[in-house]
């Protein structure tokens, strides 16, 4: 994430991630609402592509920031097909499940690129 837009923290315990979109120069840098400060210091990307979730969406047990998250990928890809790197060590089967219904709600017709086919 670094290599690609500055941002110089690590969380160990909340999703970070950077969405590079196949068609858009700079990548879209998503974090929680609080570390969007020390984005805004190390990130060499434009404020319009700094993006934050809730922080109620962190330390719920009703809850999963991929929620929010799922629905800001969606917004924003405009591929049918999304990659996600399934070593990340915070994405598990509850942020899959939100991931993948933010994903299919809209478009129930697209594909997540390690999935065969989620609409079916």
């Amino acid at each position: 994430m670094n290599n690609l837009t500055g941002y110089e923290a690590f969380s160990d315990y909340v999703p970070q991630l950077a969405l590079v979109c196949q068609d858009e120069e700079d990548p879209w840098l998503i974090l929680r609402e609080q570390d969007i400060q020390c984005a805004t210091a190390t990130s060499y990307l434009a404020q319009s592509r700094l993006v934050s979730y809730p922080e109620k969406y962190i330390g719920s047990n009703e809850r999963t920031a991929w929620e929010p998250i799922g629905n800001m990928v969606r917004e924003r890809a405009k591929s049918s097909h999304i990659g996600i790197e399934l070593g990340a060590r915070l994405f598990g089967v509850k942020g899959h499940a939100a991931l993948a219904k933010a994903w299919t709600c809209r478009r129930p017709s697209m594909q997540m690129g390690w999935f065969l086919n989620l609409s079916r």
